[in-house]
């Protein structure tokens, strides 16, 4: 039996750390021993846990400093954190002793070469997107680096793929099945209200700024005022009554300080915390908003593709690739708010159209994100070691 060490560098459950479950699930346990190194505990600890996986903390766990500036003071740490940890990451391989090392993430392939010096086999799954002309020093050592001292590179989208040879990425994408994640959430319940005639707008993205929930909460206040419109945020979790008066008391100090006020000032927006099993509220919804700031995989558009629900998105290389070329969602340049704003005025107006065309060739990405098709790819890159 083999034994697999994953790095993750987040306890939470969300994104990158559902991605890490599902590979778990598929693994035969006849044939390998998964172990997870964390930096700290979490949600995530007990998720394992219940899939009977042995957990090991890496606290000093630092991450190669992904498109930022070389010489900012807190690249430099970063850089340094990461050095002086060499040392404690190979003590946890000399403990867990793994046949093969799986990087969930290239910020983490800064431990790479210790995982090759001790003899490991190394899989790099690189997630991130880094535009060839942003940090080309960075960028440059990082992609030599990974391709030196990674036996196989997954790439999740054909963009992240892009940065490697041909010949060592194999694309596995984050597969989607919905129908899996159904759980009955009537939004009637959730609104407290009769939602008969309603349009309700699903923003996924939390409270993260690269998300760009206060952007979502700001254009929907100003340019959706009908009072058939609703904005459902999932992943802020509604405020206790106890905080509000601290949260309004030191508005504008911190980004979710922001958010929360400019929730409370439209009676038709709500929030809720982070739910995986999102399939039924996605299928009631009108659209799915998204505002990401910096270019990075949207699987939660290419989730509401799958279930015939319109989204907006902003146009990067993956939310083209996700989305038939932009065909099956409404796309406006990045960062761009006004471009944003636009879309959602003159979005009545182009639904039907783009509705018709989901229904249509939704399938072309429901058949991207097969799950069958994607496992089979991902084990045949792990079973490619002797």
């Amino acid at each position: 039996m083999q034994r697999i060490l994953f790095l993750h560098q987040s306890s939470s459950v969300g994104g990158g750390s559902y991605c890490l479950l599902n590979i778990i699930k598929t693994l035969d346990t006849n044939c390998y021993k998964p172990i997870v190194a964390l930096k700290s505990y979490g949600p995530l600890v007990e998720e394992l846990s219940n899939l009977g996986v042995e957990v090991v903390l890496f606290t000093k766990m630092s991450f190669f400093p992904y498109n930022r500036p070389i010489y900012k003071v807190g690249s430099i740490l970063a850089y340094i954190r990461l050095l002086s940890s060499q040392r404690a990451f190979n003590t946890i391989l000399n403990t867990s002793k793994p046949d093969i090392v799986y990087f969930n993430n290239m910020m983490l392939a800064g431990y790479l070469k210790v995982a090759k010096k001790f003899g490991a086999k190394t899989i790099c799954h690189v997630r991130e997107h880094w535009p060839s002309n942003e940090h080309i020093l960075q960028l440059g050592f990082i992609r030599k680096f990974v391709n030196i001292y990674s036996d196989r590179i997954i790439a999740i989208n054909g963009y992240s793929s892009s940065i490697f040879p041909k010949k060592k990425a194999t694309i596995v994408y984050d597969w989607i099945n919905m129908e899996k994640r159904f759980e009955y959430m009537p939004l009637e319940q959730i609104f407290n209200e009769n939602m008969t005639g309603k349009r309700v707008f699903l923003f996924t993205g939390g409270t993260q700024i690269i998300k760009g929930a206060l952007e979502v909460i700001k254009a929907f206040s100003t340019y959706r005022t009908s009072a058939e419109d609703r904005l459902l945020l999932v992943g802020v979790p509604p405020l206790s009554s106890q905080n509000k008066l601290i949260n309004y008391l030191n508005r504008g100090k911190h980004y979710i300080d922001d958010i929360y006020l400019a929730i409370s000032k439209d009676d038709r927006i709500k929030c809720m915390p982070s739910v995986f099993n999102l399939s039924h509220i996605i299928k009631q919804s009108y659209c799915n908003l998204s505002y990401f700031t910096i270019p990075h995989a949207n699987l939660a558009m290419a989730e509401c593709i799958t279930l015939g629900i319109p989204s907006i998105a902003a146009q990067t290389d993956e939310s083209l690739e996700y989305s038939c070329n932009g065909k099956l969602a409404m796309l406006y340049p990045i960062n761009n708010f006004s471009a944003f704003c636009e879309k959602l005025v003159h979005l009545d107006n182009e639904y039907s159209e783009l509705k018709a065309c989901i229904d249509k060739e939704s399938n072309k990405v429901t058949e991207l994100f097969d799950e069958n098709a994607n496992i089979l790819r991902l084990q045949s890159v792990i079973k490619s070691f002797p």
